[in-house]
């Protein structure tokens, strides 16, 4: 069985529903959370070095990659 990797996104500010969210994919971030909130736009974390680091931090959030075993 192939190990799946999630994106996991914890705010610094939590919300209402929560401080860790976890996703499949970057898009879905953005169906839960909005930019202001991520701290960033959708197009400027693929532009970012996330995909190669699985790795973003910012005033608002941390954005991970883990992989669930």
């Amino acid at each position: 069985m192939a190990n799946k990797k999630i994106i996991h996104v914890r705010l610094h500010i939590p919300i209402t529903s929560g401080q860790d969210f976890y996703f499949s994919n970057i898009r879905q971030i953005y169906s839960v959370l909005n930019p202001k909130q991520v701290g960033i736009t959708y197009s400027a974390l693929v532009n970012t070095k996330f995909s190669y680091t699985h790795y973003y931090a910012n005033k608002n959030c941390v954005i991970t990659t883990e992989t669930l075993y």
